[in-house]
């Protein structure tokens, strides 16, 4: 994964190196492209996890446990997911430590 941030700053620090001459002209455009292209691109945001907190039902209470989103206090209702649709936090998969923590 590439930090967008950190790769504006290195193309604008190899845009500050050219020089004013002709034979700069072209790299001096390649580098232009290059930054407009990077500011239309999409980010790609870190991937959350998370697990499900089961709980177990209020005063109507049948037995079947409620899910709860750990990252976002999502709830899921009696169905846990690989992932939050909520928040979109991907949870550990079933029998990993803390896919479910009660």
């Amino acid at each position: 994964m590439i930090d967008r941030d950190v790769l504006e700053r290195k193309i604008q620090d190899a845009k500050d190196c050219l020089g004013n001459t002709v034979d700069d002209l072209p790299r001096y455009l390649a580098v232009g492209v290059m930054q407009m292209f990077l500011k239309d691109m999409p980010t790609i945001d870190p991937v959350k996890h998370g697990r499900w907190i089961e709980h177990k039902g209020g005063d109507d209470y049948i037995g079947y446990p409620i899910y709860e989103c750990s990252e976002c206090g999502y709830d899921a209702g009696e169905t846990a997911t690989n992932y939050c649709p909520n928040c979109g936090a991907l949870m550990r998969e079933d029998g990993e430590e803390g896919w479910l923590n009660g």
